[in-house]
């Protein structure tokens, strides 16, 4: 039996394959703005390429607040907010961010003493 290492990991995980942006444009950002993400599945770092131009779309899921409220519910966001400001006003990219908010469910209406 071997060792689960980041190397040798447990489970294998799909083929990645960048995705592909208009024609021309990975050589253009790559060479203007070097942005680089840490892709999880190749354990390398990417190209950022918006696939729609400067557009970019970013779903983010929102708060599942359960309990009490804390600084930690909100770093998330704020945190997010940062990397999006950054997009929009260094990198000059247009940023449609999404974020959902979880319905209430039994559970939650429970714990806050309603039957």
């Amino acid at each position: 039996m071997t060792d689960v290492t980041p190397e040798t990991p447990s489970v294998k995980q799909p083929t990645w394959y960048p995705p592909r942006p208009i024609e021309g444009l990975t050589e253009y950002w790559d060479t203007h703005y070097p942005l680089r993400l840490y892709n999880s599945m190749t354990r390398s770092k990417n190209a950022f390429v918006p696939m729609k131009g400067k557009r970019v779309l970013w779903y983010m899921c929102g708060p599942t607040v359960y309990d009490q409220t804390h600084l930690g519910h909100g770093r998330t966001y704020t945190c997010f907010d940062y990397v999006r400001r950054i997009l929009e006003d260094y990198f000059g990219l247009e940023v449609e961010l999404v974020m959902n908010i979880t319905d209430i469910d039994d559970k939650i209406m429970l714990l806050a003493g309603h039957p």
